[in-house]
C-alpha cells in the first residue's frame, strides 16, 4: 500500500543504503511503478466473455479476480466408427482389396480442432448385428456419435435401416454435393450423424453439418474468422444442377493476393483431401461462378497454414530438397504433368511448373514451348535427372529397350497423358515404329497395361514392386529407393516455366537463388541419378510478343 503523500516508486535495485538515508540513482514521475485499485479490473466489469475457450494467461485472470469455481460449458465427447469389411487399422498390412482407415483418424482430429473429445471405438465389419452393438455401445458414452460408411441405400449399406427400426431416423439424403448419402438421426436419445465413406464427402458434411453443431455446444457459437478466407477464384465452378456444392479448392496466399482453385474431383480419392484446403459454398440455383470472382473459402486449417507460393506440373523427386531452400517460404506442389504445368502457369493458376518437354533431336522445354505460343512467360534453368526403364531388381527379363519389352510380351505401366515421362515413351514408341515400318499405335496395342496410367514416378515404382507390371518409365531415383533395377534411355533437363512479374516475386527470386547455392547443389547431388546443372536459376528462353494460347 502506498503511504500517504507518496505518488511513485523507486525500485530497489535503482538505490543504495547508507545508514538512515537511502540514495536513489534514477529519478520518477508521478504514478511510475503504481497500480491503483481497478486499474486491471474495476467492480462491474467483465473479466471474460461467456464462449471464451479458456487459455492460460484466462486462468491467470479468473485467479486475480479472486475466483476459484466458474461455469464452463463441457467439451462434449463424440463416438467415431469406421465400417466396412475393407478397412483396416493405419499401419495394418493390406492384402488386395483392402484400405486403410482414413476417416476415423480424420474425425478424431477434426472434433478435436472443433471443440470435442473424439473417442475412436474402432472398424466395425459390414454385419448388421456388429454395426447395431457398436451404435448402441457408443450411445451409452457418448454426447454424439459419428459413423462413416454404409449409409447409401445399397443391399449391404445396414445404418440407415438399424436407425429406422432402433433409433429415430430424421433425414437419410441431403441435396449436398458431395455428401448426398448423409444420415442423421437420434438413437437412444443421442444425435448421430452417418456420414459416407467418401474421405473428402465425410470431410465437407463434418464441417457444415457436425462442426457448428459441436462448437455451439462448447459454448462458440460462431465459425472461427481463422477459418474463412477471400480468395479470387483461378477457374470456372460449374454448379452441380438441383444440389447445393460444397467445391473443394486449394489456397494459395492469405491476404488481399489470395487464390483459390479447384481440385480436381476424383470419386473417392485420398488426394482429394490432401490437396484441399476447404470449400467454396455454390447453391443450387446458382449459375457459373466465374474466374475472377472473389469467394470465400471455409478453410480445414488455420489460415496460417496455407501455402505461400504453388508449383504445378511433372512429379519429381528434386522438389523436396528445393523446397526445403526455399525455406521459409512454403511451397506447394500438385502432379499434373508437364503439359498441364504449362496451362496452369498460362491460366495464373500456379506460380510456377517444373517441366521436362523432349524434342526428337534431344533438346528440352523451349521448342515445345515456342509452339504452345504463351506470352509473359520465361524459363529458369533447373537441373538434370536421368530417365529410363524401372524394372525388377536384376532385370529379370533382360530387357535393355522398347523393342524388347514390345516383344517380350510384358505388362507395363504407363504415365498420365501431357507428363513429359509419357511423350518421352511415345517418341520411343515413335522411333521403333518407324524402325518396323508399322504406325506407332499398332505397337501401344501390344503392350499390355498401356492404358493403365500413374501419376508419379513413385507410382510407377511402385506398381513394378508390387508385381502389378513389370517395367515402366520412370527417373532412376524412385528405382533406387525403391529397391529396383533401372536401365538409363536419356538424361533430361527439369526447368521452370515462371509468368514474367513472378520473377521479381518473393517466390520467383527466393528459387533463382536456391537453384545455383552450393546447399541445394549438393543436396541434389546426392538423390541417384540427379545433377546440378551450371546454369541453374538462370533465365534461359524467354515468350516473345505473341498473344497467349494455353490451350
Amino acid at each position: 500500500v502506498l503511504p500517504g503523500g507518496a505518488s511513485a516508486v523507486v525500485k530497489v535495485e535503482h538505490t543504495d543504503a547508507r545508514g538512515e538515508r537511502v540514495l536513489v540513482r534514477r529519478g520518477v514521475v508521478a504514478g511510475e511503478n503504481v497500480m491503483s485499485a481497478g486499474d486491471d479490473l474495476m467492480l462491474g466489469d467483465v473479466a471474460l466473455p461467456a464462449g471464451t475457450r479458456l487459455a492460460p494467461a484466462d486462468i491467470g485472470v479468473l485467479a486475480a479476480a479472486g475466483e476459484i469455481d466458474v461455469e464452463v460449458w463441457r467439451r462434449p465427447t463424440v463416438g467415431i466408427v469406421s465400417t466396412g469389411d475393407e478397412v483396416r487399422p493405419a499401419g495394418a498390412e493390406l492384402e488386395p482389396g483392402q484400405i486403410h482407415d482414413v476417416n476415423g483418424p480424420f474425425l478424431a482430429a477434426a472434433v478435436e480442432r472443433a471443440g470435442g473429445l473424439a473417442s475412436a471405438l474402432g472398424i466395425v465389419r459390414d454385419d448388421r448385428q456388429e454395426i447395431e452393438a457398436a451404435l448402441l455401445a457408443a450411445t451409452s458414452s457418448c454426447d454424439l456419435v459419428l459413423s462413416s460408411g454404409s449409409t447409401s441405400a445399397g443391399a449391404g449399406d445396414v445404418v440407415y435401416r438399424i436407425l429406422q427400426e432402433r433409433g429415430e431416423l430424421l433425414v437419410h439424403g441431403i441435396k449436398l454435393e458431395p455428401g448426398k448419402p448423409t444420415v442423421i438421426a437420434r438413437l437412444a436419445g443421442v444425435p448421430f450423424f452417418g456420414l459416407p465413406g467418401n474421405p473428402a464427402s465425410a470431410a465437407v458434411v463434418f464441417e457444415t453439418l457436425v462442426a457448428p453443431l459441436l462448437r455451439s455446444a462448447g459454448g462458440v457459437h460462431a465459425s472461427p474468422e481463422r477459418l474463412r478466407l477471400r480468395a479470387s477464384l483461378t477457374s470456372d465452378i460449374r454448379p452441380a444442377p438441383g444440389r447445393h456444392m460444397l467445391r473443394m479448392v486449394g489456397v494459395v496466399g492469405r491476404g488481399e493476393t489470395a487464390r483459390a482453385y479447384p481440385v480436381e474431383k476424383r470419386s473417392g480419392a485420398i488426394s482429394l483431401l490432401a490437396q484441399a484446403d476447404g470449400f467454396v459454398e455454390v447453391p443450387e440455383d446458382a449459375g457459373r461462378v466465374v474466374a475472377g470472382s472473389e469467394v470465400e473459402v471455409w478453410l480445414f486449417q488455420d489460415r496460417a497454414a496455407l501455402p505461400d507460393a504453388l508449383l504445378m506440373g511433372s512429379h519429381c523427386l528434386g522438389l523436396r530438397p528445393l523446397f526445403t531452400a526455399l525455406a521459409p517460404l512454403v511451397t506447394r506442389s500438385v502432379h499434373v504433368g508437364s503439359l498441364g504445368g504449362v496451362r496452369a502457369v498460362a491460366r495464373g493458376i500456379a506460380d510456377a511448373a517444373g517441366v521436362h518437354l523432349r524434342e526428337p533431336d534431344g533438346s528440352y522445354n523451349v521448342a515445345a514451348l515456342e509452339r504452345m505460343g504463351i506470352a509473359g512467360v520465361v524459363l529458369v534453368r533447373g537441373y538434370r535427372r536421368r530417365q529410363g526403364w524401372i524394372v525388377a531388381a536384376g532385370n529379370p527379363r533382360g530387357w535393355t529397350g522398347i523393342a524388347g519389352l514390345v516383344d517380350g510380351g510384358g505388362r507395363i505401366v504407363n504415365r498420365v497423358a501431357g507428363s513429359g515421362t509419357r511423350i518421352l515413351l511415345d517418341e520411343l514408341l515413335g522411333e521403333e515404329a518407324r524402325r518396323r515400318g508399322v504406325p506407332p499405335s499398332a505397337l501401344a496395342g501390344r503392350l499390355a497395361g498401356f492404358d493403365v496410367e500413374a501419376a508419379s514416378h513413385s507410382a510407377v515404382a511402385a506398381a513394378v514392386k508390387a508385381g502389378l507390371a513389370d517395367c515402366g518409365l520412370g527417373i532412376e531415383a524412385a528405382a533406387s529407393l525403391n529397391g529396383l533395377g533401372f536401365v538409363p534411355v536419356a538424361e533430361e533437363r527439369y526447368d521452370f516455366l515462371l509468368r514474367t512479374e513472378t520473377l521479381g516475386s518473393p517466390f520467383g527470386e527466393a528459387l533463382r537463388r536456391a537453384l545455383p547455392a552450393a546447399s541445394f547443389r549438393a543436396a541434389i547431388e546426392l538423390l541417384p541419378g540427379y545433377h546440378a546443372d551450371p546454369s541453374g536459376g538462370e533465365v534461359v528462353w524467354r515468350a516473345g510478343p505473341h498473344e497467349p494460347n494455353p490451350q
